[in-house]
């Protein structure tokens, strides 16, 4: 299969491709999916791959929210009539 030149040289091909990325992912995802507030705080001391990686743990965080208000959603749209 021929990949064009541009899409080769494109940075979605480093996303997520480190262990420490992923866990700051699925820690911020964690935290965003549950409606108490956050663990790791910005200023508050963390842990080593949300200090290098705090992109992915906001995204993460996004996520999660965005799950949550969907699954909020769709219970009160099939559940309480």
């Amino acid at each position: 299969m021929h990949i064009p030149q541009t899409l080769k040289n494109n940075r979605i091909r480093t996303l997520f491709n480190t262990p420490e990325e992923r866990h700051a992912f699925v820690i911020g995802f964690g935290e965003g999916s549950n409606p108490l507030p956050a663990k790791y705080l910005p200023w508050a001391d963390q842990l080593d791959c949300l200090k290098s990686e705090y992109q992915y743990y906001s995204f993460g965080r996004g996520c999660g929210l965005a799950t949550l208000l969907i699954l909020i959603a769709w219970l009160i749209k099939f559940c309480v009539r």
